[in-house]
């Protein structure tokens, strides 16, 4: 697994988020997707602690905001891991990074880390993440779980574009259930790379625009990827472990102090 770095939060001078003298080439060369999984519910005891850590005020009080302990739990974790990740691509501290949000809701780099080109998006579902990075243009990630669903012939019908359809109902009957669920991620995936919500049907034209990849998120997962044509065809999954968390919170409280924050995740 990769050895990731949380920097010292005094790297950079002055507050900067992204160093202006780079000299060498960025994490993630254009044209290249990445690609990570991560089972939340499966991160260590003081991981939560750490991830609190590295949220910003509104973050946190979003997570106040979650009825049960175990949501409020995968959303400090989640969260927490994005900052990591995209801290790793930008080489700045996770704590520093600021967002914004669409009219939708998508969410996108603010600051000065907003003009360094890195495109991202997030997809959960029953416990697992996925997290999608390129710097190719806007991207879009969805993870669905396979369940029972009593009206998912309904939902087709009333979302699905008539070749969505069509390809549905060329499947074998026991196979359409979950056709279904892979049908859904691959339209949620377009959805969310455009911006413009979830639930509708894909605007014509849109395979113009967007490329999409199935992705295999596990047994009883359907997941998908809709990324810009010129993009290459996403890598092998990454998989973020919990010791990744773990290893970092002996110093977590550095990164309020004046101490140095470097640690390796592993």
């Amino acid at each position: 697994m990769r050895a990731l770095t949380l920097p010292d939060r005094r790297a950079a001078p002055g507050g900067a988020i992204l160093p202006k003298n780079r000299t060498h080439p960025p994490r993630l060369p254009a044209g290249e997707v990445e690609v990570w999984r991560a089972h939340l519910d499966d991160q260590p005891i003081e991981a939560g602690r750490l991830m609190h850590a590295l949220l910003s005020p509104d973050e946190v009080e979003r997570a106040r905001q979650f009825f049960f302990d175990r949501d409020r739990r995968r959303y400090l974790i989640g969260r927490g891991i994005l900052r990591m990740l995209l801290a790793r691509h930008l080489e700045c501290a996770p704590h520093e990074l600021e967002f914004r949000y669409g009219p939708n809701g998508k969410p996108a780099l603010a600051g000065e880390a907003g003009t360094a080109g890195l495109f991202f998006n997030v997809a959960h579902s029953e416990g697992r993440a996925l997290y999608a990075f390129t710097r190719v243009g806007e991207i879009g990630i969805d993870l669905e779980a396979i369940r029972d669903l009593p009206e998912w012939e309904q939902v087709a019908e009333s979302a699905f574009s008539p070749p969505e359809l069509a390809q549905l109902r060329s499947c074998p009957a026991e196979r359409r259930r979950e056709e279904f669920f892979h049908a859904w991620a691959r339209q949620e995936a377009v959805l969310k790379a455009l911006g413009t919500g979830l639930g509708g049907a894909t605007p014509p034209g849109v395979d113009a625009v967007f490329t999409v990849y199935p992705l295999e998120a596990g047994p009883e997962f359907a997941a998908a990827l809709a990324v810009s044509p010129a993009a290459r065809r996403p890598g092998q999954m990454l998989s973020w472990s919990g010791a990744a968390a773990a290893n970092t919170h002996r110093a977590a409280t550095s990164i309020e102090g004046d101490a140095a924050a470097r640690r390796h995740l592993s």
